[in-house]
């Protein structure tokens, strides 16, 4: 059903700007906001669309979109002053929608898998590349431990590109209770390291543990992970960004598993 709305003041359109801001309102609602066509379709495929928001001079554009959700879903049509309050990123997009926000599998699912251990990762683009590489490498269990941005944050989502609505994501609120249940091996990289993430197999069931941006993995948690490696870096680089480093960790995973009997 297409409704307009031309009001700044629309109560919907001071809804969706508080979800997009309020992460404690985001879980009170256990709504989110998703900006752009791509997240919007992933949101589709998992049936999380509940209302969608498109520019009125851009529903000629989305048409093939827009056929493809369900018929009993509200679209609402707004002029550009509206989609510009409802833009909160630096780029702006002129269609947006509210998803229901996915329910964890829990962590009995990690224990016999491979995972994603993240410990206060702040930046939102830097959470966002993780959660679509983990989906990419077919790593469908990620945990947070510690102060996490919010994973429904629209700038997690935009770098995620929607693929974290396949992941199950759980918090890990007692590190040691994890460790004791995971049957794989639990890896941490770090730049003092003497063994080589290439010098692993990685063939195993495997939880790899990275740390904040800045200050990278707690003492008190590297304390509890027996296995440490590195990545080997040129001599006048001292460390890769987060993300990256998971990139590496990952792959290096899918390549020995599909190239190394």
């Amino acid at each position: 059903m297409y409704l307009t709305i031309d009001s700044k003041n629309n109560a919907l359109v001071k809804n969706i700007v508080k979800l997009a801001k309020d992460s404690d309102y985001r879980r009170q609602c256990c709504v989110a906001v998703v900006y752009g066509e791509h997240a919007l379709l992933e949101a589709v495929k998992h049936g999380l669309l509940k209302q969608v928001i498109i520019l009125d001079e851009a529903c000629a554009k989305y048409r093939a979109t827009l056929e493809i959700i369900d018929n009993h879903l509200d679209i609402y049509v707004v002029n550009r002053q509206i989609i510009s309050k409802l833009n909160i990123l630096s780029s702006t997009t002129d269609i947006l929608a509210i998803i229901s926000i996915v329910n964890a599998k829990g962590l009995t699912n990690f224990y016999n898998s491979d995972c994603l251990l993240l410990e206060n990762i702040q930046d939102p683009g830097n959470l966002g590349v993780m959660l679509r590489l983990a989906a990419a490498a077919g790593v469908t269990n990620v945990g947070l431990i510690g102060n996490c941005v919010d994973v429904y944050n629209p700038k997690v989502i935009r770098a995620s590109q929607g693929l974290q609505f396949a992941l199950n994501i759980c918090a890990i609120d007692n590190f040691i209770e994890f460790s004791d249940n995971y049957t794989g091996q639990i890896i941490a990289t770090t730049p003092l390291a003497t063994e080589l993430i290439y010098a692993l197999d990685l063939r195993l069931p495997t939880a790899f543990v990275f740390g904040n941006e800045g200050n990278g993995l707690s003492a008190n948690l590297l304390d509890k992970i027996d296995r440490q490696a590195c990545i080997p870096l040129a001599p006048q680089v001292d460390s890769l960004n987060v993300a990256m480093a998971a990139g590496v960790c990952v792959f290096e995973m899918v390549r020995q598993r599909k190239f190394c009997n």
